[in-house]
């Protein structure tokens, strides 16, 4: 093994084999926090965008009936 792999460890001594599991597990840890964090902010974009679109078509239809009102009056 060369001292480039991951899974190298420079001691066999059980608490430094305990102390390289136990960093690999907190770094899966931060891992998984890290991906529940971004499927999080995904879903509130997902939001985000719903209600902007909801928005302009309300602002379409606002637009439409002001035209609407303009012509009316007019006449």
């Amino acid at each position: 093994m060369t001292t480039y792999d991951d899974e190298y460890i420079p001691s066999s001594s059980p608490s430094t084999k305990r102390k390289h599991d136990e960093s690999l597990l907190e770094y899966g840890k931060q891992m998984n926090d890290i991906s529940n964090c971004l499927e999080t902010v995904m879903k509130q974009q997902g939001v985000i965008v719903d209600g902007l679109q909801a928005f302009r078509k309300s602002h379409e239809k606002i637009n439409k009936m002001t035209t609407s009102l303009l012509h009316a009056n007019k006449l």
